[in-house]
């Protein structure tokens, strides 16, 4: 009998290091480097009389492309398993190219790699270390963090974007539009369609909570304010509960939002701000504004949720009516706190 519980244990162990396509589940690493290293303090300084293209232009603003911050990095997310492993979209400013390449940094090898050359919405990194990506074929591709096993998973309809991984990564929910009709389609991880939930059609700004719950955000414009509304929905019931209406500027449209589990919340990211908002009560609040000439576009939050990594970006003015974009990496602890810059590994 010692012997039967003792063979089943072992069983039991391995079995639990395989996903579902039998491939190997990553080990959780630990560094006693790592990220932090590469993080250097950011001063801070607001100028509320700032104005992208100065006081005396009268047309609309160009942005310049220049060779001088060839590279925009965006749409960062850590490896759910190891908080020192980034994945992020670099945009090469010099090309014309309609995609965006996805590198993969290792902050404790001190190393990065390119995945992809193809990027244009959403991306994502399972805890089965899978990465998943819209490409610019406007369908929904799965690759593997070290640039393996490159599969299409969607082959229907105009648009399949922004899709996330289920916590298990066993499930992948996206926005769809086929013929002009907007969707919102749960998946099993080869694109099997399994659900449709007709509430988040519309919905840009949405995250898994956990796997049966999913929460999200919609709006209402009336000519000069918009009034978000998040909600949560729970799969399971197809219930929907409303956590809290927002009245909105227009630096304050929510972007992007994603758990927080440790402050029982939804952390939110806007043009103008990260905050929060409780998954019991819906209290709001705002965590860290960025200042005049800063946009906060989306964010990551580090698998110990103690730290929010937030893809920033910086305007500079340039003679002629014209001005130039600096995006980046900044991580603050979680109350929004001690700005560092990332500097990507050589």
């Amino acid at each position: 009998m010692k012997r039967a519980i003792f063979f089943f244990a072992i069983v039991s162990v391995i079995s639990s290091c395989y996903d579902d396509d039998g491939m190997p589940m990553p080990p959780v690493v630990t560094c006693a480097q790592g990220l932090d290293e590469f993080a250097e303090t950011a001063t801070e300084i607001d100028d509320p009389t700032f104005r992208a293209c100065g006081d005396t232009c009268i047309v609309d603003c160009e942005e310049l492309y220049s060779s001088a911050i060839p590279y925009d990095y965006t749409t960062p997310c850590f490896n759910p398993n190891n908080g020192d492993q980034l994945v992020y979209y670099r945009f090469d400013n010099t090309a014309f190219n309609a995609g965006s390449e996805i590198w993969v940094a290792d902050f404790c090898k001190n190393e990065k790699k390119m995945i992809v050359n193809n990027a244009l919405y959403g991306l994502d990194w399972s805890v089965r270390d899978w990465l998943v990506y819209t490409a610019d074929d406007q369908n929904i591709w799965k690759v593997k963090s070290n640039g393996d096993s490159l599969t299409q998973v969607t082959f229907v309809g105009d648009y399949n974007r922004y899709p996330k991984w289920s916590p298990d990564g066993g499930r992948i929910a996206f926005n769809a539009e086929i013929q002009g009709s907007q969707y919102f389609f749960i998946a099993e991880s080869n694109g099997n369609v399994i659900d449709t939930l007709d509430e988040l059609s519309f919905s840009r700004a949405w995250t898994w909570i956990d796997e049966d719950r999913i929460g999200f955000v919609t709006g209402m414009y009336n000519g000069s304010i918009t009034t978000q509304t998040i909600k949560i929905i729970n799969i399971q019931s197809d219930s929907v509960n409303l956590l809290n209406n927002l009245i909105m500027e227009h630096d304050s449209l929510l972007l992007s939002i994603s758990p927080l589990l440790s402050e029982n919340s939804i952390a939110l990211c806007a043009l103008g701000f990260i905050g929060m908002t409780n998954l019991e009560t819906g209290e709001f609040k705002i965590l860290k504004k960025s200042l005049t000439q800063e946009g906060y576009w989306n964010f990551s939050i580090r698998p110990s949720e103690n730290e929010i990594l937030i893809n920033k970006s910086i305007i500079h003015s340039v003679p002629g009516c014209k001005y130039d974009s600096d995006w980046g990496f900044y991580l603050v602890n979680k109350d929004g706190s001690n700005t560092r810059k990332i500097n990507l590994p050589q």
